[in-house]
């Protein structure tokens, strides 16, 4: 393999990389804008049960315990959502590495004899 080779190869994987992490960084911010609507929403729906007309105080906690549960609800998915993107993530970084070892053992010989 000549040098033009072995550039082309170093600059695909660095591209991978930044491939994984921009789609990361893209996913989490994803995930947070998601998690700001969830909480902006739970605090809108207790000021309106708040600001509504004068309720017997077992009705309020009634609904607002209803709110609670589907607060809960939406934050328990976003963070398994969350999990899911930074597992996928870990596959790809484990892919990614796997694949940089084998093209280094692929460049230089006296590195496939040995265990990496």
């Amino acid at each position: 393999m000549n040098t033009t080779e072995i550039n082309k190869t170093l600059i695909n994987s660095f591209k991978k990389f930044f491939e994984i992490n921009h789609n990361l960084a893209l996913s989490l911010a994803q995930q947070q804008l998601e998690l700001v609507t969830i909480c902006a929403e739970s605090g809108i729906k207790q000021g309106q049960i708040l600001s509504a007309e004068v309720k017997p105080a077992q009705e309020i906690f009634t609904v607002q315990s209803k709110v609670a549960k589907e607060f809960n609800k939406q934050l328990l998915n976003n963070s398994r959502v969350t999990l899911e993107i930074l597992a996928d993530t870990k596959k790809q970084f484990s892919g990614w590495a796997e694949s940089a070892v084998q093209q280094a053992q692929d460049l230089n010989p006296l590195l496939a004899t040995k265990k990496v």
